[in-house]
């Protein structure tokens, strides 16, 4: 009576099954599920199920389900499973299972004839041998009672098998009327391997999506490597519901674009993506495991597209927001890199942009640090580690703080770790501050982390930056405390050992790192160069006259440092013109222009500095002799904010304001010395504006702005530019602006609901000739000035795009939303202002 086949169904129910065993068998729709069996989308609706046979299971679905079963979208709405003798296992969906349980629940009430001995019940199973439950639950009451030897739990009477595993599943406390979601664990069993917890009814019904305690309810159902939206979350007073196959195909989100800025790059926005880069070593979006399905969820799949990359060639990863490995909840607080060994090195490109990952924990046996080894063809670019603790137990590996060890032809440049420790502890091991042992490049990075070794230990090569070097090391530098010399270990400031082929250019250490000279070995060499030799520069001057390298092969170079002020190290700058590299925030957006053509004799400066971080700010202009204005100086008190800022400049062309980068015109250097920011630019300052952005991955805040046009700065009010745009008069015409240039035009639509108030507003462009992607930002009046959607808590709608016509609409104030659409030709931060709109009345 076993059954070893499919059973689909369909989403269908079954109504009203009544089962009464009296003989010797196990009772239910099915007696047995074998090895192999499977049941999937079946609802059963009001079942009765009893039996009498002493030491047999009774569930509404099966009696017992074997390992090597799948009980897959099933489940029991109401009815009665009922035990009648002594030791029976009875439950809600199965009496006994050792299969796999998933996307499953019950709302059976448990019932139980006298108080036999050595029962185990529970609404959704009475025991369990083995296998898995993921994302079920229970919501029905047991009322079975005691018995010699008995347990009656709200999920799960017992659990008797060490290998059970039951995660993101749930009970209702407040209607099983048993006292524990799990009633018993067996011998030496704890609920160590189980995230089954009982909760309220409130607290199972409230959640109306994939949040919360839903969060990981999004399953695999049908072996695709797609993540499936198995449920029905209703409204917050309903119980999650299956939905059936049908309607779960419906529930699928639209395919996602994990290269929003097409440059061939994966996003990189959580701790689980980064964690499932390790899934993907070659960095083309490939991967099938559940870690990254999971962490990239309905990535667009086809070849020619994936992941959103450019005709599917996906070449690696950049990070969009700074990351905390040690977060309060993070699963990462212990680390493995990403490619530990020779087989399994990361392969791609990892772009930090600027970004950092904080919080970094790794103790393990191999090359050890944010990754593990990088092979030939791989790079990690402007990336910072801070505070990392990281520590390698084996020989001959190595460990470091960004990576472990860098195989000839990787590359590791702009990045940098920061604080934490380096530590080693057996012998033939190599460590630096940065990269344990380096046979490929390091350019324009450094290290300001200790470096420890285990002093009993023989041939270990510990240095401030590098450990080993057999590669190239390239205006970089060390500062970090460097452990003293013991028994065989070759130390140095900066590197512990160097080796045939290995070059050291252009590159430094501090004497406070403890040691006397740069370059360990059996002769040391380069000696150390003092902190305030190192602080001292404030420009590409001295010894740091060859560190403005071409990073990005364009033959220009890159200014990749910010040499702060005459106390501080070096630092380095987030490069924000790479191709490869877009600003962390998302592209600046270029001012809509002006009613008319700014007239330098009578306007006078617009200074708006943000009241809530206390800012102030300063505009000032130059003149030479025959007191025409020559240069424009802006200055930022940042006053509370402690983030980082981008300043963006736009020029005034006589039509618009466009940015520098599409003028052709090199950005000047952005000067930050700790709250206070200046530029000085020496375009006309009657035709330059400033705009101090944050970058928050999310906000694109306004920070302050300023346009130039007298050598007196004259307070304006708090208002930002274009703020009576958002007149609320009733006929004023919506303003559309569209880019000549390309031959566009465009609509903007307001509908109003039956009290005639404006309830929506669609702005629609024709993209003319061009031909590139398009970014729209929307950004809502906050009663101070414009900040973004997502600045307000609102998610930013789609923009819908046919071949030449984008279309969004959005369900705020018309009158309180603007719409800016700028272009990326070629992938570049041109910042292109192609279109907006303020649409306030109804009307084109």
């Amino acid at each position: 009576n076993y059954f070893t086949a499919t059973l689909d169904g369909n989403g269908h129910t079954l109504t009203n099954l009544n089962v009464n065993m009296t003989v010797n068998n196990h009772a239910g729709l099915f007696q047995v599920l074998s090895g192999g069996a499977v049941v999937r989308d079946l609802g059963l609706i009001a079942p009765t199920v009893r039996s009498q046979a002493t030491g047999l299971q009774v569930g509404s679905l099966a009696g017992s389900a074997a390992a090597g079963s799948t009980i897959q979208a099933v489940y029991v709405l109401g009815g009665t499973t009922t035990v009648a003798a002594a030791q029976m296992r009875g439950g809600g969906l199965v009496g006994i299972a050792n299969g796999v349980i998933r996307a499953s629940y019950s709302t059976a009430a448990i019932n139980q004839e006298g108080t036999p001995a050595n029962v185990y019940t529970g609404v959704l199973a009475g025991q369990l041998d083995g296998g898995a439950i993921t994302a079920s639950y229970a919501a029905g009451p047991n009322r079975a009672a005691a018995g010699t030897g008995s347990y009656h739990g709200g999920f799960v009477g017992q659990v008797q098998h060490t290998s059970t595993v039951i995660t993101n599943s749930y009970c209702d406390g407040e209607v099983m009327v048993t006292a524990h979601c799990i009633a018993s664990w067996g011998p030496g069993l704890t609920p160590a391997n189980t995230t089954s917890q009982t909760g309220t009814t409130a607290g199972l019904q409230a959640p109306t999506g994939y949040t919360g305690i839903y969060e990981n309810w999004k399953l695999d159902l049908d072996g695709d490597h797609e993540l499936d939206y198995p449920w029905n979350f209703g409204n917050s007073r309903q119980y999650p519901r299956l939905h059936t196959p049908t309607q779960r195909a419906q529930a699928v989100p639209a395919p996602t674009d994990y290269d929003a800025n097409d440059n061939g790059l994966i996003e990189i926005r959580s701790l689980a993506q980064l964690n499932a880069m390790r899934r993907d070593l070659n960095g083309n979006g490939d991967a099938t495991h559940a870690d990254y399905i999971i962490a990239f969820p309905h990535r667009i799949t086809a070849a020619e597209t994936r992941m959103g990359c450019p005709a599917g060639n996906c070449r690696g990863y950049e990070l969009m927001a700074d990351l905390d490995l040690s977060a309060p909840g993070s699963p990462y607080t212990s680390w493995t890199p990403i490619g530990h060994d020779f087989a399994n090195s990361f392969r791609a490109t990892f772009d930090g942009n600027g970004h950092t990952i904080t919080g970094l924990n790794v103790d393990v046996a191999g090359h050890a640090g944010l990754f593990g080894r990088l092979a030939a063809g791989g790079v990690l670019r402007e990336v910072g580690i801070i505070n990392p603790t990281v520590q390698t137990q084996s020989s001959p590996d190595s460990a470091g703080g960004l990576v472990g060890q860098i195989a000839s032809g990787g590359q590791v440049q702009r990045s940098y770790s920061i604080g934490g420790r380096i530590t080693l502890v057996d012998q033939t091991t190599s460590g630096g501050g940065l990269v344990g042992s380096n046979f490929g490049a390091i350019r324009a990075s450094y290290a300001r982390t200790e470096i420890r070794t285990d002093f009993s230990r023989t041939n270990v090569y510990v240095g401030g930056l590098v450990g080993r070097n057999r590669g190239s090391i390239t205006a970089s530098y060390a500062a970090g405390a460097v452990s003293p010399t013991t028994n065989s270990v070759y130390v140095g400031g900066l590197v512990g050992r160097p080796q045939t082929g290995g070059t050291v250019t252009n590159s430094y250490c501090d004497a406070a790192t403890g040691r006397t000279h740069c370059i360990g070995g059996s002769t040391p060499s380069a000696p150390a160069t003092t902190t305030a030799a190192l602080q001292t520069p404030t420009d590409y001057t001295g010894i740091y006259q060859h560190w403005n390298l071409d990073l990005d092969g364009d033959g220009e170079p890159d200014n990749p440092w910010d040499f702060g002020t005459p106390t501080d190290y070096p630092a380095l700058r987030v490069i924000t013109t790479s191709q490869d590299s877009p600003p962390p925030g998302g592209p600046r957006l270029a001012q809509p222009p002006q009613e008319t053509p700014y007239n330098p004799a009578l306007d006078h400066p617009e200074v708006y500095q943000n009241p809530r971080h206390e800012m102030a700010a300063e505009c000032q202009v130059q003149r030479n002799a025959d007191g025409e204005p020559e240069t424009s100086q802006i200055t930022f008190d940042l006053g509370s904010y402690q983030g980082a800022v981008i300043l963006h400049l736009a020029i005034w062309n006589g039509e618009h304001f466009m940015s520098y980068e599409s003028q052709d015109i090199p950005m000047p250097p952005f000067e930050r010395d700790g709250q206070t920011a200046t530029v000085r630019v020496t375009t006309n300052p009657a035709q330059t504006r400033f705009l101090l952005d944050s970058v928050s991955p999310t906000t694109n805040l306004v920070l302050g702005y300023a346009d130039c046009h007298t050598d007196d700065a004259v307070p304006a009010d708090s208002a930002p530019p274009e703020s009576t745009t958002t007149s609320t008069e009733a006929t004023p015409p919506p303003k559309v602006y569209t880019n000549a240039r390309y031959e566009m035009t465009a609509t903007c639509n307001v509908h109003h609901n039956a009290d005639n108030e404006p309830e929506s507003s669609l702005i629609t462009f024709d993209l003319g000739n061009y031909q590139a992607t398009v970014i729209l930002s929307i950004s809502l009046w906050n009663g101070e000035y414009y900040a973004s959607l997502e600045s307000h808590g609102l998610t930013a709608p789609t923009l819908e795009r046919a071949g030449q016509a984008a279309t969004v609409l959005v369900t705020t104030n018309p009158a309180e939303t603007r719409f800016l659409l700028d272009g990326t030709p070629n992938g570049l931060r041109t910042n292109l202002l192609l279109g907006y709109a303020d649409c306030h009345t109804a009307g084109e």
